[in-house]
């Protein structure tokens, strides 16, 4: 286990303000980069109507140590999913210790095994699927400023001003949805288009003229004539 200041402040930092685990009696015994090993022993409270600890109480410890072998790379991070083998039961006064440990980790996902024991006997297995929430910080640590295209990050940079200096702010998220953006601003600009009319050659919009609407009788000299004209020679229509 490799172990950092960094990764074991953001681990102390986070178990810290985690309440449940206090409550559970959890102890963290050690904690380095992409793992963590845990403890708790089971109290009477525990035990179900079997004389055994109920498999809701052995995965807390499993997800704590999950959740402190995450942690460690900083950013905050939630929990995508997680199963739970039960191999063997645990009975009240058993000491339960969960080390986990980080099996790959891609982008902003990682996927992390924790095995539970007693002794030297494997009590559980758990695997645990996490996702970092973007734009948040780990305990401790301070949100980067965005950047934009026209040098480097500026923490108090407004709209106002970006427009002033001429910096104009990169676009954000994923290139689907960017492109997504783009087809529809280039829908809307179409469609501007077209309700305004054909344009001119100078370039400025230029409103078609109404349809003539639809004649109703025949005029003098065979002529239609719109149904709102002067009304027909002796009343037809």
């Amino acid at each position: 286990m490799t172990h950092t200041a960094g990764a074991t402040a953001a681990a102390e930092a986070m178990f810290a303000a985690d309440r449940a685990s206090r409550g559970l009696v959890i102890e963290l015994l050690e904690q380095g980069e992409g793992a963590a090993v845990l403890r708790m022993t089971v109290p009477p409270a525990m035990v179900n109507g079997h004389g055994t600890a109920h498999g809701g109480y052995v995965f807390p410890p499993a997800d704590s140590a999950f959740a402190c072998a995450w942690d460690s790379h900083g950013p905050v991070t939630v929990a995508a999913g997680a199963d739970i083998t039960f191999v063997a039961p645990a009975h009240e006064g058993d000491t339960l210790v969960a080390r986990a440990e980080e099996r790959v980790r891609h982008g902003r996902s990682g996927v992390y095994d924790v095995t539970v024991r007693r002794g030297g006997e494997v009590m559980a297995e758990f695997r645990g699927r996490r996702r970092a929430v973007r734009g948040r910080p780990g305990p401790g640590r301070r949100a980067r400023p965005r950047r934009t295209s026209s040098g480097p990050p500026r923490s108090g940079a407004s709209a106002t001003g970006r427009r002033a200096t001429g910096a104009v702010a990169r676009p954000t998220g994923s290139p689907g949805r960017i492109r997504r953006r783009g087809a529809a601003r280039r829908c809307r600009r179409r469609c501007l288009a077209t309700r305004a009319g054909p344009r001119s050659g100078r370039g400025t919009a230029v409103r078609a003229s109404p349809a003539a609407p639809p004649a109703r009788w025949r005029g003098p000299a065979g002529a239609w004539s719109p149904w709102w004209g002067s009304p027909a020679p002796g009343g037809a229509r």
